[in-house]
Formats: structure tokens, C-alpha cells, sequence
């Protein structure tokens, strides 16, 4: 398969992902698709506020000028009734949209509701001057006829007004003058959504402007002074003592035997061995105490371990065994 075939087949299967979603979005009934070799054909409704379709109308196609597209709504007590509309049939390319230079072209327009004649002649002229060019620099390579359909709804609900549509379509010196006063105020919101968005994009928390410094600072690093040199090196000898201070310690404490300890009153006992002083008193106690109980077992009572002992003659042990023996046997 060549590269040209490939791509074809790619930006088949991209429209037809684009079209699953614009019928989707606008609904079966204001959204049709048809197959217009080389091309394709896209006719969508497009009304300021999106109307769902009738029940019975469902199914029937949205050129049929019996179409109600205010289904429920009322002009005199709903306030998103539809005045004007569009139904705008674009032919869109084989190689639409991942190729930059294959833009959809408008192939007609037709008014709906009460959109008249002229106002219409001046939204397709908005449509192929401004809204498809602009969408095929900025979203160059992407789908876009849902962008399309959002600047033209935009575009229908600054003139969904009975009067103004009236005043539109009259061809007279105030309608011209409402059309610039409405040509001048959507470039002033234009302006102000790009001052906004530029606005947003400018202003930054504290703690990003913080974050911003410390990455530069680790970027940059710190240069090497001898100020900047002698206070970390300050730091780092008081940081070096403390840790050999600390080191010292754990290895004095660990190194000592148990008499060093002792004698350093680092043991806890009963009051004793705190001192050179005590060991030695505690010394001289233990040897009182052994002295004691020498001089104890030598003055004990003779008769208690006495081998004329009558109590033990009295016992009879041999006939006990040889009653033993003759069970036994």
C-alpha cells in the first residue's frame, strides 16, 4: 500500500469517527451525511439554541420546510426560542482533516425560521471569510466542523431577536447601523476573551513565582564567593564537630565495661557503687556476709546429722523389697 493510499484510508476512518460525533451531538434528524464522489456532503442544522426533534419528525429529513425546530417552546413566554437558523450543506474533501491543505468548502446555505435573505448573504460571507480560515490555520491536521458549528450558533444568537432580525432585513440605514454596532461588539468580546486568556496566562500564585526561583537557582547554582565559601565552610566544621561530638559519645558509652560503669555511677542499683568508695564498702560487706555463714556451718548441731539415728532403724526397707520381688516374680 503506498503513502497516499494510506493516508486516504486514514482520513476515511477519521470522518467517519467525525460524523458519528456531529450526529451524536446535533442529533440524526440535523445532521445527514451522503457520499458525493470525490467528496462527501455534510448538511447540518444549526440553530441558537438546540431544539430535540420531534417525535414524529424524527426520521424525516431537515431541508423539509415543515420542521418545527421550537418543538414545545413558545415565543412569548420561553426565552431560548429559536427566531433564525441555518442549514448549511458543506462538501468535505478525501483528505479532510490530517491533510492542512484540504479544507471543507461551503457549497450552500439555506435560511430557516425567520432568518432573512440578507442577514443570511452576510453569515455565509462571516462562514467563508472568517470562520473556515481561521479554523484551518488553528486546527490544522484535526477535525473541526464542531468548532465551525459553535462559531456559527454564536454568530445566530447575537441576531435572535424579532426586531433585530426585522431591522437586519429590511436593507434600510438603521439596519445597516445595527449590523456594524453588532459587527463592532463581537470584536470587542473577541478582544476582551483574548486579554482575559493572555490575563490568566500572565498571573501567577506566590508559590509558583517560588517554584520558578528555586528551579533557576538550581540551575543556575550558587556562585563560589569567598563570602559564599566561608559561610559553608562555617557551617560545615560546626556541622563536622556535632557529628564527631555525638560520635565520641556512643563510642565512650558503648566501650565501657561493666566496673566502668559502675564506677562512673552510669549503673542504677540500691545507692551502692557510686563511688571508688562504695565498691570498696560493698566489697568488705560481701566478705562479712560469707564470713558469717562459715562460721555459721561450723558451730551447727552435731546430733541433727547423727548416723545412730533410732528414727531410721525402725524402718523396715527389706521387707518392702522383698515383697516387691515375690509380686514380681
Amino acid at each position: 500500500m503506498s503513502d497516499s493510499d494510506e493516508l486516504q484510508l486514514q482520513c476515511a476512518e477519521e470522518q467517519e469517527m467525525e460524523e458519528m460525533a456531529l450526529a451524536s451531538i446535533f442529533g440524526h434528524r440535523d445532521f445527514n451525511s451522503k457520499l458525493n464522489p470525490p467528496c462527501k456532503e455534510w448538511t447540518i442544522v444549526i440553530l441558537p439554541y438546540p431544539s430535540p426533534p420531534d417525535e414524529s419528525e424524527s426520521d424525516g429529513d431537515a431541508s423539509d420546510d415543515h420542521v418545527d425546530y421550537n418543538v414545545g417552546r413558545s415565543p412569548d413566554s420561553d426565552g431560548d426560542y429559536n427566531h433564525v437558523g441555518l442549514l448549511l450543506t458543506l462538501s468535505i474533501p478525501p483528505l479532510y482533516p490530517l491533510d492542512k491543505e484540504a479544507a471543507p468548502s461551503v457549497k450552500f446555505g439555506k435560511p430557516l425560521i425567520s432568518l432573512p435573505h440578507p442577514v443570511c448573504t452576510d453569515l455565509m460571507t462571516h462562514i467563508k471569510d472568517t470562520l473556515l480560515p481561521g479554523l484551518k490555520e488553528s486546527m490544522a491536521g484535526m477535525p473541526y466542523m464542531y468548532d465551525l458549528g459553535e462559531g456559527i450558533r454564536e454568530w445566530l444568537l447575537e441576531r435572535n431577536d424579532p426586531s433585530i432580525v426585522r431591522d437586519l432585513g429590511d436593507g434600510s440605514m438603521y439596519g445597516e447601523m445595527i449590523r456594524r454596532k453588532l459587527e463592532q461588539d463581537r470584536e470587542k468580546e473577541k478582544m476582551q476573551r483574548e486579554y482575559e486568556s493572555q490575563k490568566t496566562e500572565d498571573t501567577m500564585t506566590q508559590a509558583e513565582i517560588e517554584e520558578m526561583e528555586v528551579r533557576k537557582r538550581r540551575a543556575e547554582g550558587t556562585p563560589c564567593t569567598d563570602e559564599t565559601f566561608e559561610k559553608w565552610a562555617n557551617s560545615f566544621n560546626a556541622e563536622k564537630e556535632t557529628e564527631d561530638e555525638s560520635r565520641n559519645n556512643n563510642a565512650t558509652t558503648e566501650k565501657l565495661n561493666g566496673r566502668e560503669l559502675f564506677l562512673q555511677g552510669l549503673a542504677k542499683g540500691r545507692g551502692i557503687g557510686k563511688s571508688a568508695a562504695g565498691l570498696e564498702a560493698a566489697v568488705a560487706s560481701a566478705g562479712s556476709v560469707k564470713k558469717n555463714a562459715v562460721a555459721a556451718a561450723e558451730n551447727a548441731d552435731e546430733d541433727l546429722f547423727d548416723d545412730g539415728d533410732s528414727d531410721l532403724d525402725d524402718l523396715d526397707f527389706d521387707d518392702d523389697f522383698d515383697d516387691d520381688d515375690s509380686t514380681n516374680s
